[in-house]
């Protein structure tokens, strides 16, 4: 059964069909990898697949993983390195703020 909303309009009383959401497109391994690319907070993609190793992420300063200090991150694949991303949050560790020129400003 669909839900249905009532809309004014200009006095008309119109009704709308509730839609649902639509479900995410299924991203490719291609499409992963681009989105990486393109991703800011990554500053170097090292492929190591071929030998036998992972998708080595690092990220740029001021980003960690996991735990403070975690600058760099490795997955099987390029979705699941893309999955992962969405864990990755602003650091603060002494290293990160140095590189940032912050450390002196937080020390004060």
């Amino acid at each position: 059964m669909k839900k249905t909303t009532t809309a004014k309009k200009a006095g008309v009383a119109k009704k709308a069909v509730a839609r649902k959401a639509a479900a995410p497109k299924k991203v490719t391994e291609r499409q992963a990898y681009a989105y990486l690319r393109r991703d800011k907070r990554i500053d170097i993609i090292d492929d190591e697949r071929k030998m036998g190793n992972s998708l080595i992420i690092n990220l740029k300063d001021g980003y960690r993983f996991n735990d403070e200090g975690e600058h760099i991150f490795g997955e099987d694949s390029a979705l699941e390195a893309w999955e992962s991303m969405k864990r990755v949050q602003p650091c603060g560790c002494d290293d990160c703020l140095k590189a940032l020129g912050k450390l002196e400003a937080a020390a004060v």
